[in-house]
């Protein structure tokens, strides 16, 4: 069984090859300073079949990339002004 710390890891870099593949900065501002601080936005709620958050990082890469296609990549304040309206 492995460690919690190497199941963090291996999320940890399938989170950032993610965020490299939606081009590694926020779509609306071009903010890519801190990578821990940029967010996935589904564009359409009603297509989420799951968040994409660290715990969910743990699944296939193919599944992930399927949900990121639905998906803005945006830094956590544009995230928060599109939820705010």
């Amino acid at each position: 069984m492995a460690s919690a710390a190497v199941v963090a890891r291996h999320r940890t870099r399938k989170r950032a090859e993610l965020i490299a593949y939606k081009g590694g900065s926020c779509e609306l501002c071009g903010y890519s300073r801190c990578v821990a601080v940029l967010e996935f936005h589904h564009r359409d709620p009603a297509l989420k079949l799951f968040p994409l958050s660290m715990t969910n990082c743990g699944k296939p890469r193919a599944i992930l990339r399927a949900e990121a296609d639905k998906c803005a990549l945006l830094c956590a304040n544009c995230h928060r002004e599109i939820h705010a309206g």
